[in-house]
């Protein structure tokens, strides 16, 4: 099994004492055979995901403000 790190990134130029960004999961993991793991991104603020890797993609690469969550699906299919 595969582990996926993504960075996420914060932007615009708010202090760090005004910025509130979590994650519902610390790491996902996708078995060999591919599927999708959905991700819930909590945050005041813009973010954006930088970096990346050619077996594993996400369902978007950046969003804006959402303290209730905006989901984020990363996704792996067998064929790679």
């Amino acid at each position: 099994m595969k582990k996926v790190l993504y960075l996420l990134t914060l932007l615009d130029n708010k202090t760090e004492e005004d910025i509130f960004f979590g994650l519902n999961k610390e790491s996902i993991v996708i078995s060999p055979e591919g599927g999708s793991v959905d991700i819930l991104v909590y945050s005041n603020h813009k973010w954006e995901i930088k970096g990346g890797s050619d077996w594993c993609t996400p369902s978007v690469t950046c969003g804006n403000a959402n303290e209730n969550g905006e989901k984020v699906s990363f996704s792996a299919e067998l064929t790679y």
